[in-house]
């Protein structure tokens, strides 16, 4: 989450804490473009290479 620039952090544990993100998140989506660039990384062509390299294929 990159300190917290694409999501709120939380502290391991704190389900309340947990809870009021999550709510503040869907009141307060983040802007469609800052979304985009957290995804970019994650395509399914990147996704297969790792696999692939991980099994050694």
């Amino acid at each position: 989450l990159q300190e917290g620039r694409f999501g709120p952090l939380v502290a391991v544990g704190d389900d309340e804490a947990l809870a009021r993100a999550m709510l503040d998140t869907l009141e307060n989506p983040l802007p469609r473009e800052t979304l985009r660039e957290a995804a970019a990384p994650y395509t399914l062509e990147r996704s297969v290479e790792g696999y692939l390299r991980i099994l050694g294929l």
